[in-house]
């Protein structure tokens, strides 16, 4: 790949200098485990078995087999699905029995025919489905009809899974409309909006050189029957991350769908199609990358209103360095922008972009026993980068950053801390051309799950929300803001919100 010039990053300066200098010249940004691709695999069967009497009425199924299934098979598997459908139940586990599922690797995925609903709520926080053991939620919403969705891993007694999550009442309320459950946990997550459906891109053990495309009604979040799932990677070495990325919040495009995968033998892969999700006039088409280093903490997101790169990419190399990596389609570029003996400590590394003006937060730890959150931004689409402090580092542990850059207004940072009794989440928020960072806020109402990653995101209906994992489930929560809308552009009346 191309590498932009590779500067060392500077401190950036702070407000105050800025002032000055605008004066001046007037006067003259515990996860669930993951196991080696188990040997001999349950039997799908006993996940069916376990459903209580309601529970299987309410469930219509549709099973996914693995990359090492007998294709002259499928069919039989189909049926049995069907057979469930139509309420035959007993009729549909002699089948499986039949068909020899036990010790085969097959997953079973419930389109509920009543979404599952929960009225949990705690003080201002909206309990998001009912699985208790959350990890890796993503969150998004549909800019036209105002529907948010969250996609979150989960394990309970026996098995591991995902769901997706609704709200019509801009978070006011969620139910479940989909849960796909397997005996052993999947390998990563990814989702995100496009148009008429939420595309969700997943890789799991059972195919693991594959990465596996579902996608849902953006209405009422029901299961594409027809779509099914669509294989995007299917490389030579396994899949071990994956990130899903659309221009869907940018109106003058929202016709792309992307998707991003760090494999086992360190590259990455970037596949794209158009709106039809790879099923219309554009197939899934692979595009190069150059990247031939990548490890872990893979994060992708669109440049609204982009000029040359369109699309952004941050990722932890085989060096332990963190790499921006960005592509005009025909033209990928990359660095590590990262400062060398910075101490990156593991967890997420996150990236937002908005017209060309990139962030990317992380945590780090300048010596043994302290955490802070540090950012690197760019103005000039990744060519330089200068870098600061959301939050200086502390001896309490300072964990999960998460950032966004939607819409014009600003960068927003959320982070959590472990603090004791109660672990507090922090958000903080910036322009995008001034580190004018406002006052850190706590605004969570339940303690956190500390070292599971957190997720923000702009509303469609103005402010800011947060999906925070918790020992209780997964909660929505809003940020108490303390800035207004349309400052970026001169407007400083209406409120994001008020300070409790």
């Amino acid at each position: 790949m191309s590498v932009l010039k590779n500067r060392l990053p500077v401190r950036e300066p702070s407000q105050t200098l800025l002032n000055l200098a605008l004066l001046a010249s007037i006067l003259a940004f515990p996860a669930l485990p993951v196991s080696a691709s188990d040997a001999v695999a349950p039997d799908v069967a006993d996940i069916l078995r376990r459903l209580e009497p309601a529970e299987r009425v309410n469930a219509r199924i549709v099973f996914e087999p693995g990359s090492a299934f007998p294709s002259d098979q499928l069919d039989e598997l189909d049926g049995a699905a069907a057979l469930w459908n139509s309420g035959r139940y007993d009729e549909a586990l002699l089948r499986l029995e039949a068909i020899g599922v036990a010790g085969r690797h097959v997953a079973v995925g419930f389109s509920w025919r009543e979404p599952l609903t929960s009225s949990n709520t705690r003080l201002d926080a909206v309990r998001i489905g009912t699985r208790t053991i959350v990890s890796n939620p993503y969150l998004d919403f549909h800019p036209g009809n105002g529907n948010i969705f969250v996609v979150m891993e989960f394990q309970d007694a026996t098995n591991y899974g995902w769901t997706l999550n609704l709200s019509t009442d801009n978070g006011a309320t969620w139910t479940e409309t989909w849960a796909w459950e397997y005996t052993t946990p999947i390998r990563d997550i990814g989702m995100a909006v496009l148009q008429d459906f939420v595309y969700v891109a997943t890789s799991s053990d059972f195919a693991s050189a594959q990465s596996r495309m579902r996608r849902f009604s953006t209405v009422d979040g029901s299961y594409d029957l027809t779509y099914q799932w669509h294989t995007v990677v299917i490389g030579g070495a396994d899949v071990q991350e994956v990130e899903v990325v659309t221009n869907g919040a940018d109106p003058a495009y929202n016709n792309r769908l992307y998707h991003l995968a760090v494999l086992a033998d360190n590259t990455m892969v970037f596949h794209a199609t158009d709106e039809d999700g790879g099923v219309g006039n554009m197939p899934w088409t692979q595009h190069t990358t150059g990247v031939t280093n990548a490890v872990s903490s893979l994060d992708a997101c669109w440049n609204e209103r982009f000029e040359s790169r369109y699309l952004f990419a941050t990722y932890v190399g085989t060096d332990n360095g963190i790499y921006n990596w960005s592509t005009t389609g025909a033209s990928p570029a990359g660095s590590r922008i990262d400062i060398n003996g910075d101490f990156w400590i593991g967890g997420p590394v996150r990236i937002a972009v908005y017209d060309g003006v990139v962030m990317i937060v992380y945590v780090y730890s300048p010596v043994a026993g302290d955490f802070g959150i540090r950012y690197f931004i760019s103005h000039d689409d990744g060519a330089t980068w200068s870098w600061g402090h959301a939050a200086l580092a502390q001896a309490d542990d300072l964990t999960v950053p998460d950032v966004t850059g939607r819409d014009g207004y600003g960068f927003t940072v959320v982070w959590g801390q472990e603090a004791g009794a109660v672990d507090p989440v922090w958000a903080r928020h910036r322009s995008y051309q001034y580190p004018n960072w406002n006052r850190a806020e706590a605004f969570n109402d339940i303690d956190i799950m500390s070292a599971v990653p957190l997720r923000v995101e702009r509303l469609p209906t103005g402010g800011y929300a947060a999906v925070t994992p918790t020992t209780f489930g997964l909660f929505f929560e809003r940020l108490p803001m303390l800035f207004k809308e349309g400052f970026e552009f001169g407007d400083t009346q209406p409120w994001d919100g008020t300070v409790p």
